[in-house]
């Protein structure tokens, strides 16, 4: 019951100083944040002759893949080593 109150009183002290504090909204560049994205991608698209952007596309779903699958085998050694009484110790 005691402990309630010092609660409360606590509780009302941090409303009121943040009540004191003023709200401010957003900067204008959080708003604009679409037109940073289209002048870095078109900063980056003279860069087609050199780069196959397909090819890297296709890499990087194949590294992508490989990361899945590496982490499903060892998904299976973890619960295939509970089922053995290994304890789950398939580092």
């Amino acid at each position: 019951m005691i402990w309630e109150l010092i609660v409360k009183a606590f509780m009302a002290l941090v409303r009121a100083i943040i009540g004191l504090l003023p709200t401010v909204g957003p900067p204008a560049w959080v708003d604009d944040g679409a037109g940073y994205l289209n002048t870095a991608l078109g900063y980056g698209s003279g860069l087609g002759g050199w780069i196959s952007f397909p090819i890297a596309g296709v890499v990087l779903l194949a590294l992508l893949g490989c990361l899945v699958v590496g982490f499903t085998i060892k998904v299976v050694r973890i619960v295939a080593s509970f089922f053995t009484a290994g304890g789950g110790s398939a580092a």
